[in-house]
């Protein structure tokens, strides 16, 4: 009997996650398209802007503008 049991609250429980992981999946395909729109966004001349700013934003921007921008450099 307590296997029964156990074996049918397992299931329920699979179901449920099963249900939250469609979820996040479909808010996840809804947010992608944006966030990925915006890194493409950037445009050289922000990078340089943040570059000139100083040395400890060299080390975080100097890779991005290598990446996007190559000839920027």
């Amino acid at each position: 009997m307590a296997s029964q049991e156990i074996q049918k609250a397992l299931e329920a429980q699979t179901q449920v996650i099963a249900e939250k992981q469609e979820s996040v999946r479909n808010d996840l395909a809804k947010v992608e398209p944006a966030v990925l729109d915006a890194q493409q966004g950037m445009k050289c001349s922000v990078l340089i802007t943040l570059m000139l700013l100083g040395q400890p934003l060299q080390v975080t921007v100097r890779p991005m503008l290598q990446d996007r921008c190559p000839v920027c450099l």
